[in-house]
């Protein structure tokens, strides 16, 4: 029996799983693959390893309301994880031990082509008609010349009157990003995700060079701290949250520093943001000038909340310590009544509210209050961005509760639940729309929004991809005053 058998391109064409290797793939399906029952998968429960589609085909753990009626094929929806490499790998150390001819050559993920560099896109022009520019893209080189296959996970600030735009670098494809050419689980050389970053002199018109800041990092969280003129971004890093700090506008960095050594165990090596942190105004009533980050520990279990008031010299964490429960990747936003607002994502813990979760601070963001749901913020199960401004407070995700498309941009005038003003914004009419951050800009009457597409689907990137592309777009205010 030739169970892994024959190479295709990038990829293999395996016949069905033995039978007694199924249990225990399955098994470890059941352990590492975290798909919960929400609302907006539909999901059944009971994981099964095939190798199948949805397109690139690849091995995955399969809920059964993917599956056809025998369990043998995908058929629809979202509820899966591609888990390739691992499968593989625990597929042919069955296929070994209990002695069933296999090929060997099929055991390890096809190695990619060599990544090229890819040129800029053409401009973007969104449905929205909204004036935009290309910031990442898959296949960029780096000033360092090494060339990322993906590129995700924005971050954007204003420091003075630069605009600092930061993302993943990464090695690998997936997770929302298929260029063409490449296999599902493909990776290049080098660390699975590199921290980088571009500037902007002018309002987000043009970019400099891709450069990285913190190699083996992600998650990035950046702030700006117009007290002490410095920028501090945070990364995910050794399994340990660390930050560097620029004092010269992203130009050079200090060496990566761990923040979370004094933190209990359960606390340590959060995922921050990612998207932006918060400095609270210089007027703010209880602690002017407090630098504040939010991240998640484990997938839906908890969001813990960190201060600083020395200047990110030192954090400690906020009450409740135990952290905010089912909650997932979030950010922070001080309110125009001087409250701070946490607005998280969350596998549509209340089951009638497909919504986004929020808590709120009265006392500059040392204890928060119980999770509460905003029935406005409607979502898929995505990261969103929320911005507050002199204009008002933003908010920007896909506008579904369901899949990662048509981006919304909405606006409040104090951020509470139930606020939004009836009039929204769509980004991207139809098309993929997935992670974002909100940020101010140099311009008056505009905020900027930084946003993850795929601008020619089919072309260079798959159509089933959400994130090969990040665009910066700059949203009027007056389309709400």
């Amino acid at each position: 029996l030739q169970v892994l058998s024959q190479q295709d391109g990038f990829s293999t064409q395996p016949l069905p799983i033995p039978s007694v290797c199924a249990p225990a793939l399955n098994a470890w399906c059941a352990t590492n693959c975290p798909i919960e029952k929400e609302k907006n998968r539909d999901c059944k429960g009971g994981l099964t390893a095939l190798y199948s589609g949805p397109e690139p085909t690849m091995f995955r753990c399969y809920d059964a309301a993917t599956l056809n009626a025998n369990k043998s094929a995908y058929e629809k929806g979202l509820c899966y994880c591609s888990r390739d490499s691992d499968l593989r790998a625990l597929l042919c150390s069955c296929l070994q031990e209990h002695s069933i001819p296999h090929n060997q050559s099929s055991c390890q993920a096809p190695s990619p082509p060599t990544p090229q560099p890819q040129p800029e896109p053409p401009t973007p022009k969104p449905p929205s008609g909204l004036i935009s520019s290309n910031v990442f893209w898959h296949g960029e080189m780096a000033s360092n010349g090494h060339v990322y296959v993906c590129i995700r996970i924005p971050s954007i600030i204003l420091a003075n009157d630069t605009l600092l735009a930061f993302a993943e670098c990464r090695n690998s494809v997936g997770d929302g990003c298929y260029p063409v050419g490449y296999s599902s689980d493909a990776r290049s050389e080098g660390a699975y995700r590199d921290t980088c970053m571009k500037r902007s002199t002018d309002g987000g018109k043009t970019w400099g060079n891709l450069t990285v800041v913190v190699n083996d990092a992600g998650q990035d969280t950046a702030v700006y701290d117009p007290i002490r003129q410095q920028v501090i971004l945070q990364v995910l890093h050794e399994n340990t949250n660390q930050q560097v700090v620029s004092h010269d506008l992203g130009l050079t960095w200090t060496d990566p520093v761990s923040v979370d050594m004094q933190w209990p165990a359960g606390a340590r090596g959060s995922e921050t943001g990612p998207g932006r942190g918060l400095v609270l105004s210089a007027n703010h009533p209880t602690h002017p000038g407090r630098i504040l980050f939010i991240g998640h520990h484990g997938a839906y279990q908890e969001d813990f909340i960190w201060y600083s008031d020395d200047g990110g010299k030192s954090y400690n964490l906020s009450e409740p310590v135990t952290g905010l429960k089912k909650m997932d990747e979030a950010q922070l936003a001080e309110l125009p009544n001087g409250d701070l607002v946490a607005n998280m994502r969350n596998s549509h813990a209340n089951a009638s509210c497909p919504c986004r979760g929020v808590s709120f601070s009265k006392d500059g963001g040392s204890t928060w209050g119980e999770v509460q749901y905003d029935p406005q913020l409607i979502t898929p199960v995505c990261m969103a961005s929320i911005l507050s401004t002199d204009d008002g407070v933003f908010f920007a995700n896909p506008g579904t509760t369901s899949g990662r498309v048509n981006g919304v941009v909405r606006h409040s005038s104090t951020g509470e639940i139930g606020s939004w003003d009836t009039k929204t914004l769509t980004v991207n009419q139809n098309g993929s729309y997935a992670y974002s951050c909100l940020t101010e800009v140099p311009q008056q009457g505009y905020v900027g929004l930084l946003w993850e597409t795929v601008l020619e689907p089919g072309k260079t990137c798959t159509t089933h991809s959400s994130s090969c592309n990040i665009v910066f777009s700059l949203v009027p205010t007056t389309l709400w005053h």
